[in-house]
């Protein structure tokens, strides 16, 4: 799916040699996770576009070339294994993508995966280590997706922040693409144990697993820095997971956290960590995912920073795919999840007027639709797919 141009905002190409015997199955799993739920709201029913380089193409012994010019974006994933790394002529076919990437910037990378210990002198940059994880094939390729994703959500904010322009300062730009890190605002109740033990061992997790970076505030705030100053510059720049337990409604500062994301558009996940009975659900918890906390295995913490990525890169390549259309209509509303009415609390409108709001996904209801036309009947609710369509030039 394109941004409103001919160009596709992200694209991944997997390259393995064809005597690697696990390279499909390895392939089509990732191709298979990222074409889930998330992605095809953003892009459409395929999901993230996934090609496979592993056949020869006629008269060269190696696969076609990559079309760095075809969208704004490029992850290369290199399934290194012997067979790969045995092969001079292949070698050098990686290293010659290697340096296309670097020349073109961040936004344009190469990721090799040593599939197995003894190929790591012939990488030249930091790999991904399959051969160093536990677990079967599924297993692994569900934690490579991971390991990829946080990459590539690195790579589109990069992309978004810096454009098409040509790396000038080397130093300064890896910089700026080391501060692309996904950052993570765990939200909980201080005073309730069973919110505040799971923001802990997430960012325990985070921390042992990951080069993400978790913010706690009751950790992460400088001594002496106001409490109020520090959430409020942190939250815009992270992803929010919010711990919601008994106390999280009570508590005013868990209340402020969700409305700031809220009105920023922060990608959320909420953890259901009830013990008992929340006396009154907070209302504005609603229209994001949310997931059950009911167990203390670390498996299921994978699965929520899994799912909380997902939340990152859908919310990146919706604001790419967006980019373009609203430079050229400054009325429509553009939002990553489907309108709610905390939607037209916080859009202003323009002469007194409201604009279209164009969101991903399938219709919304007609019983929220109705409850929209009571707060404003002039109100316009598009999805992307109708909306583009129309008014595609």
């Amino acid at each position: 799916m394109t941004n409103g141009s001919d160009r596709e905002q992200f694209a991944v190409n997997i390259v393995w040699h064809p005597e690697y015997a696990s390279g499909s199955n390895i392939a089509s799993g990732l191709k298979k996770l990222w074409a889930t739920g998330p992605y095809r709201e953003v892009l459409g029913e395929a999901g993230v576009n996934v090609c496979c380089r592993y056949s020869t193409v006629r008269g060269s012994p190696l696969p076609q070339p990559i079309d760095w010019e075809g969208s704004d974006a490029m992850a290369v994933v290199v399934l290194l294994d012997r067979s790969l790394a045995t092969q001079r002529n292949w070698m050098k076919y990686v290293q010659e993508l290697e340096q296309q990437a670097n020349a073109r910037g961040y936004a344009n990378r190469v990721f090799p995966v040593a599939m197995e210990a003894d190929v790591l002198d012939a990488i030249g940059t930091q790999a991904i280590r399959w051969d160093d994880w536990s677990g079967d094939c599924m297993e692994r390729t569900a934690r490579l997706k991971r390991e990829l994703t946080h990459q590539f959500c690195m790579m589109l904010r990069y992309s978004l922040d810096s454009g098409t322009a040509p790396m000038v300062d080397g130093d300064a730009e890896f910089r700026r693409y080391d501060d692309t890190k996904v950052r993570i605002f765990l939200s909980h109740a201080t005073g309730d144990k069973r919110g505040r033990a799971t923001a802990k061992r997430i960012r325990k997790w985070i921390h042992c697993n990951s080069d993400m970076r978790p913010f706690f505030a009751e950790i992460d705030i400088p001594r002496g820095v106001s409490f109020p100053e520090a959430i409020h510059k942190e939250i815009p720049d992270c992803a929010m997971v919010a711990c919601y337990s008994d106390s999280f409604s009570s508590r005013e500062w868990c209340r402020r956290e969700v409305i700031a994301a809220k009105k920023c558009g922060v990608p959320m996940l909420i953890l259901d960590c009830l013990h008992d009975t929340d006396d009154r659900v907070f209302p504005y918890l609603g229209n994001v995912p949310m997931m059950r906390v009911d167990s203390t295995e670390d498996s299921r913490i994978e699965k929520i920073v899994s799912r909380l990525l997902d939340e990152v890169f859908r919310d990146l390549l919706w604001r790419h795919r967006v980019a373009t259309l609203r430079q050229r209509h400054a009325d429509v509303a553009f939002t990553v999840r489907r309108p709610e009415l905390f939607t037209i609390a916080t859009l202003s409108p323009a002469n007194g007027k409201r604009g279209p709001i164009v969101y991903p996904g399938s219709p919304i209801g007609e019983e929220e639709t109705e409850l929209f036309a009571c707060v404003d009947p002039s109100i316009r609710l598009h999805t992307i797919d109708d909306w583009y369509v129309r008014h595609r030039s």
